[in-house]
């Protein structure tokens, strides 16, 4: 059986052909299957996670915030963050759906609606995954996914520095249960997806209980 090729430099099942192979024929994907999989898992979840944010966001709202005298309370912030994670979620698939109707020259174009323009998405999958810039569009609905799961649950997450895959550089976080950073399995990774090996698991614990780049709940 020949080997998977793929585009995208997160991939970890098949060879990554980011500047080594021509261009994808036309209609072929440029992406491999469990990448495939991965973008369709992450656009299925979109809905969910804005309406959840909208959820916790309702309750920070009812519940009401305190002002502490010089600094923002821990509502605030998370008020904000839940706010911007919806705000970029939408705008995200907006963008990404104004493309594909562009390029498609298709009549009809979604509402600016979350689970309408997901859905336009999953429709026109197979062009996206056959478009120059779909390795873009893995990272960036990646990126959105990790912050709106942060912005939900934010004392399950610490920040603790920066990621070192060449030309990534966005922040690494890992989840804290009772058992410590990535304790049962939990993944360490950064926004836009790229795993931390097991084998530096202890040196970001390290630098974690040191004070290390982060806190619990920082996501900004």
């Amino acid at each position: 059986m020949p080997e998977a090729h793929c585009e995208s430099s997160n991939c970890t099942s098949a060879v990554s052909t980011r500047l080594r192979q021509p261009p994808a024929s036309a209609g072929g994907s440029r992406i491999c299957p469990p990448c495939v999989r991965k973008l369709e898992e992450e656009l299925q979840e979109l809905p969910l996670l804005y309406a959840r944010c909208g959820v916790v966001l309702h309750g920070e709202r009812t519940r009401g915030f305190g002002q502490a005298r010089g600094r923002k309370s821990p509502g605030i912030v998370l008020w904000d963050t839940l706010v911007t994670a919806r705000t970029e979620l939408l705008s995200l698939l907006s963008s990404w759906a104004a493309l594909v109707a562009e390029e498609t020259r298709l009549p009809l174009r979604p509402r600016r609606e979350v689970t309408a323009l997901v859905r336009f998405l999953l429709d026109n999958l197979d062009f996206l995954v056959g478009h120059p810039a779909v390795v873009d569009a893995i990272d960036e609905f990646a990126r959105v996914c990790t912050r709106a799961r942060h912005a939900i649950n934010p004392t399950d997450y610490v920040a603790l520095g920066l990621c070192e895959r060449p030309g990534c550089g966005r922040k690494v976080y890992a989840h804290i249960d009772q058992g410590g950073i990535g304790s049962g399995g939990n993944l360490v990774s950064c926004e836009a997806g790229h795993a931390v090996d097991p084998g530096q698991w202890l040196s970001l614990a390290q630098r974690y209980r040191q004070g290390g780049t982060g806190r619990k709940g920082s996501i900004a």
